[in-house]
């Protein structure tokens, strides 16, 4: 890729195309193939595949915390625009290059996936939001094998334990499946405090209920969430969360609740 200064190009009328979309495709275009450019990678140099690509600093800055402070923190490397990445893999580069700066995974396959989730990690771009996300995309582990989807699942997984809070907090989790909600649930490395995980659930079971339009009274949450409800650790709860929480939600039966009250207060004795 060339970093000379390039002009864009514009539609035939020799105007962006109207609208948001327009003016993103517009960018996006010249940021893809590294017009404009102001940095170089030399990338692969360990895998005797050696690559170079053109960027920005300013795109890859506002994506990456990493870059952000390579570019333009406390110490930035001053004149520099040629960088050698010798242990990234310049396929998992591009790829991720292209998702920093228009948005688009393309050519992930099952070669180059765990390789460019390393990249990602490298570079800090996975978060609680697309973490989720990817979990979500992974065929089950009994079809994964063959897929390195066990590495993809065990990193992804890993940053749900790490953030577990914020994770939780995300809109992406409130879409889950039922079946990656048990996966995330079954979990004894989670770091977040048990009502916050009740709570989750509570918006996860709420949203199941809004995205099959029924109403989402306790009964039909519970019916949402099967045996997942379960995997809640609800004697972990103190008494005013189980009062305030389960208490009120309807979620739990009343003899279940009664049992919860007994079983903590015979802690007590």
């Amino acid at each position: 890729m060339s970093m000379s200064a390039a002009s864009p190009t514009l539609p035939d009328n020799g105007k962006p195309g109207a609208g948001i979309d327009g003016i993103v495709h517009f960018v996006k275009q010249p940021l893809a193939r590294g017009e404009l450019s102001d940095v170089r990678f030399t990338v692969g140099r360990h895998f005797g595949q050696i690559r170079q690509f053109s960027a920005h600093k300013f795109v890859l800055g506002f994506r990456s915390p990493v870059f952000r402070t390579m570019f333009y923190g406390r110490l930035p490397e001053k004149g520099q625009d040629t960088i050698d990445i010798p242990d990234i893999h310049p396929d998992a580069f591009g790829i991720v290059l292209s998702f920093i700066c228009t948005d688009d995974v393309d050519n992930l396959d099952a070669d180059n996936v765990f390789a460019t989730l390393r990249c990602a990690d490298k570079y800090d771009l996975l978060n609680p939001d697309n973490c989720l996300s990817t979990l979500k995309e992974v065929p089950s582990p009994y079809d994964a094998l063959g897929w390195h989807a066990e590495s993809t699942v065990e990193i992804c997984l890993a940053l749900v334990d790490a953030k577990t809070a914020a994770v939780l907090r995300t809109e992406a989790f409130v879409n889950i499946s039922r079946s990656l909600l048990r996966t995330i649930l079954q979990r004894d490395t989670l770091t977040a405090e048990e009502n916050a995980i009740y709570l989750a659930v509570e918006r996860w079971a709420a949203a199941a209920c809004t995205r099959t339009g029924t109403d989402a009274s306790g009964g039909n949450r519970r019916l949402m969430l099967g045996g997942a409800l379960f995997l809640v650790r609800f004697p972990l709860l103190g008494n005013s969360q189980l009062a305030e929480g389960p208490g009120k939600s309807g979620l739990l039966t009343d003899a279940e609740m009664l049992n919860l009250f007994m079983y903590r207060n015979s802690l007590l004795c």
